[in-house]
C-alpha cells in the first residue's frame, strides 16, 4: 500500500509572519554590528584624546582602556550574579502600594 507524503500548506499570513521574523532577525543582527562598531570608535577615540591631547603613552592609553573594559565587564558579572538572589523584605521597608490603592496625595510628584 503506497501512502503519500503529507503536504504541507502555507496561508499567506504564515508567510508574512516568516518575513516579519525574518526582518526582526536582520535588524537584530545590524543593531548588533552597530553597536560594537560605535564602542570600539569609542575605546579608538577615547585613545587618541589620551595620547594627543594629554600625551599619554600608547601602553598607558591601552591600560586605562583595558582597566575601564574590565571594570565594566566586572561589574556587569557582579550585577547578574546579585540579580539571581531573592530579594529579602526586612521590617523597615515601606508597604507596596499599588496605583489602585494610592491616591493623588500619596502619590510620588515624579509620577503623572
Amino acid at each position: 500500500v503506497l501512502q503519500s507524503t503529507p503536504t504541507l500548506r502555507w496561508d499567506s499570513s504564515d508567510v508574512q509572519d516568516a518575513r516579519l521574523q525574518g526582518v526582526v532577525v536582520l535588524l537584530c543582527v545590524a543593531m548588533q554590528v552597530f553597536r560594537n562598531l560605535s564602542i570600539s570608535s569609542l575605546e579608538a577615540g577615547v585613545s587618541l584624546i589620551l595620547e594627543r591631547e594629554l600625551l599619554w603613552s600608547p601602553v598607558a592609553g591601552g591600560i586605562a582602556i583595558s582597566a575601564v573594559v574590565s571594570s565594566v565587564i566586572t561589574a556587569n558579572w557582579l550585577y547578574r550574579a546579585l540579580a539571581r538572589q531573592p530579594y529579602i523584605h526586612s521590617a523597615h521597608d515601606p508597604p507596596s502600594l499599588s496605583r489602585r490603592s494610592m491616591t493623588p496625595a500619596t502619590r510620588p510628584s515624579w509620577e503623572f
